[in-house]
């Protein structure tokens, strides 16, 4: 009688762990596709930089660093994490509008970890996207056009619940897929 018990147990536990190495990469990817889908767009620009990673599959490496506005309400990042705002400045690029250690409140906030600082030299913040994935056929086309046309090249950047998740790059108006085929 203890038997079919423990046999039940066994499985129980088989189920769970199923479930659960299931449950974080769904998890995962609907939270990015929840961003992509109903997060707040902002547009950054960014300079190309040359990749040398093999073991990742193909993609554009860029630069993603944002202007400090001169009106920003600001706090040193002392702290291993810190939030910044993004808004919309007049050239329709984004720009932080606010620096601060406790978390703020609103739409355009991100999280960013310490690692990821603030330029005072160019009173910028980096940003902690340097990949644009694409097809491994287009992504050589792509960093080719994406380095010719550098000073006029952005990604587009969903930002919603402290998280972003880059949409797309652009060169001109012009998604880079389409630039390729082009």
């Amino acid at each position: 009688m203890v038997a079919p018990v423990k046999k039940y147990f066994v499985w129980a536990v088989f189920l769970i762990a199923v479930i659960v190495q299931f449950y974080f990469p769904i998890s995962s990817i609907a939270e990015k596709n929840d961003i992509l889908e109903n997060g707040v767009e902002y547009k950054i620009k960014t300079r190309p930089i040359d990749p040398a990673d093999p073991f990742r599959g193909r993609y554009v490496a860029i630069d993603v660093s944002v202007l400090i506005s001169d009106n920003c309400q600001n706090e040193a990042p002392g702290s291993d994490i810190y939030f910044i705002r993004l808004s919309t400045g007049e050239d329709g690029f984004a720009e932080v509008s606010e620096i601060s250690i406790a978390p703020l409140e609103g739409e355009g906030v991100l999280r960013l970890n310490g690692r990821y600082y603030w330029r005072s030299w160019n009173n910028t913040v980096m940003l902690p996207y340097d990949r644009y994935y694409m097809r491994e056929t287009g992504a050589p086309k792509a960093e080719n056009a994406y380095r010719q046309q550098g000073a006029d090249t952005y990604v587009s950047l969903r930002v919603k619940n402290n998280k972003g998740v880059i949409s797309g790059l652009y060169v001109g108006d012009m998604r880079i897929e389409d630039y390729v085929r082009e």
